[in-house]
C-alpha cells in the first residue's frame, strides 16, 4: 500500500508489494524490491537500489550525495541487499575517496 501523502517520482521503479508510509519522499532513480516496507518520513534519493524484504523505519535518509568537499558531482550508486532492516534516524551517505586515478565508494552509517 502506498500512502496518498507520500511523494513518489513517477520514474522510480518498485514492485506492487512495496509499502510506503505517509510523508516519505522517493526520487526518480530509486528501485525498490518486493515486500519492502518504508515507514513514514523516509527520504530515498540518488541512484539507489533496495532489494526485497527490507524495512526502513521513520526519519531515515538514504542515498544522498556524499558530504565531502572533494565530491564534484561524480556518479554514485547505492545498492542495499536483501532483508536489511534500517532503524530510526539512520543517515546513509556515500563518501567518495579519491586516490591516484582511483575512486572507491565507502558507505558510512550513522544511527
Amino acid at each position: 500500500m502506498i500512502s496518498d501523502k507520500a511523494i513518489i517520482d513517477k520514474n522510480c521503479n518498485f514492485e506492487n508489494s512495496v509499502e510506503v508510509g505517509p510523508f516519505s519522499v522517493i526520487s526518480k532513480d530509486v528501485k525498490i524490491g518486493k515486500n519492502t516496507k518504508i515507514y513514514s518520513h523516509v527520504v530515498i534519493t540518488g541512484d539507489t537500489d533496495i532489494s526485497e524484504d527490507c524495512e526502513i523505519y521513520s526519519f531515515a535518509s538514504i542515498g544522498s550525495n556524499p558530504q565531502d568537499l572533494k565530491f564534484k558531482g561524480e556518479k554514485t550508486k547505492l545498492i542495499i541487499g536483501k532483508k536489511i532492516k534500517f532503524e530510526n534516524t539512520l543517515l546513509l551517505i556515500l563518501v567518495l575517496l579519491m586516490g591516484v586515478g582511483l575512486q572507491v565508494l565507502v558507505i558510512i552509517v550513522y544511527s
